[in-house]
Protein backbone atom coordinates (compact mmCIF):
# COMPACT_ATOMS: atom_id res chain seq x y z
CA UNK A 1 0.00 0.00 0.00
CA UNK A 2 1.45 3.64 -0.73
CA UNK A 3 3.42 5.13 2.30
CA UNK A 4 1.86 8.68 3.25
CA UNK A 5 3.82 11.61 1.92
CA UNK A 6 5.75 13.71 4.02
CA UNK A 7 5.35 17.19 3.96
CA UNK A 8 7.09 19.67 2.04
CA UNK A 9 9.50 20.68 5.07
CA UNK A 10 10.61 17.18 5.75
CA UNK A 11 12.18 17.59 1.95
CA UNK A 12 15.61 18.02 2.89
CA UNK A 13 17.80 15.95 0.78
CA UNK A 14 18.79 12.55 3.52
CA UNK A 15 21.11 10.12 1.07
CA UNK A 16 22.34 9.88 -2.45
CA UNK A 17 22.49 6.86 -3.99
CA UNK A 18 25.66 6.66 -6.73
CA UNK A 19 25.05 4.05 -9.78
CA UNK A 20 26.66 3.64 -13.27
CA UNK A 21 24.71 5.94 -15.41
CA UNK A 22 24.20 3.51 -18.01
CA UNK A 23 21.45 1.84 -15.36
CA UNK A 24 19.54 5.03 -15.18
CA UNK A 25 16.95 3.76 -17.91
CA UNK A 26 16.52 0.45 -15.82
CA UNK A 27 15.63 2.96 -12.58
CA UNK A 28 13.89 5.11 -14.43
CA UNK A 29 11.58 2.41 -16.42
CA UNK A 30 9.92 3.19 -19.69
CA UNK A 31 8.40 6.53 -19.77
CA UNK A 32 9.23 6.76 -15.85
CA UNK A 33 7.14 4.04 -14.98
CA UNK A 34 9.62 2.56 -12.82
CA UNK A 35 10.60 5.24 -10.75
CA UNK A 36 6.80 6.01 -9.84
CA UNK A 37 6.01 2.71 -8.31
CA UNK A 38 9.40 3.15 -6.37
CA UNK A 39 8.42 7.01 -5.33
CA UNK A 40 4.88 5.78 -4.78
CA UNK A 41 5.63 2.60 -2.80
CA UNK A 42 8.14 4.57 -0.43
CA UNK A 43 6.78 7.85 -0.81
CA UNK A 44 10.21 9.28 -0.82
CA UNK A 45 10.70 11.90 -3.58
CA UNK A 46 13.94 11.00 -5.90
CA UNK A 47 15.86 13.45 -8.52
CA UNK A 48 18.28 11.65 -10.84
CA UNK A 49 21.18 13.47 -12.07
CA UNK A 50 24.49 12.27 -14.35
CA UNK A 51 27.28 13.87 -12.41
CA UNK A 52 29.77 13.58 -15.13
CA UNK A 53 29.25 9.82 -15.97
CA UNK A 54 27.89 8.04 -13.06
CA UNK A 55 24.05 8.34 -11.92
CA UNK A 56 22.83 9.98 -8.72
CA UNK A 57 20.18 9.69 -6.88
CA UNK A 58 19.11 12.53 -4.68
CA UNK A 59 16.74 10.66 -2.24
CA UNK A 60 14.67 13.23 0.31
CA UNK A 61 11.51 12.35 2.69
CA UNK A 62 12.07 10.81 6.24
CA UNK A 63 13.98 8.49 7.26
CA UNK A 64 11.61 5.54 6.37
CA UNK A 65 10.96 6.72 2.86
CA UNK A 66 14.63 7.03 2.23
CA UNK A 67 15.59 3.80 3.35
CA UNK A 68 12.28 2.18 1.69
CA UNK A 69 13.42 4.18 -1.77
CA UNK A 70 16.85 2.71 -0.95
CA UNK A 71 16.06 -0.52 -1.09
CA UNK A 72 13.83 -0.64 -3.75
CA UNK A 73 16.15 1.13 -5.77
CA UNK A 74 19.53 -0.81 -4.92
CA UNK A 75 17.34 -4.07 -5.52
CA UNK A 76 16.32 -3.41 -9.20
CA UNK A 77 19.30 -2.45 -9.93
CA UNK A 78 21.12 -5.72 -8.70
CA UNK A 79 18.53 -7.44 -10.27
CA UNK A 80 19.35 -5.81 -13.47
CA UNK A 81 23.10 -6.99 -12.69
CA UNK A 82 22.25 -10.30 -12.83
CA UNK A 83 20.25 -10.77 -15.48
CA UNK A 84 22.24 -8.55 -18.01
Amino acid sequence: SPKKKSSSKDKTPSKILFFPVEYSGTLIGNRGKQIKSIRSQSGANVLIKDDKGTGMAVLSGTPEQVGDFFSLSTLILHFFNICN
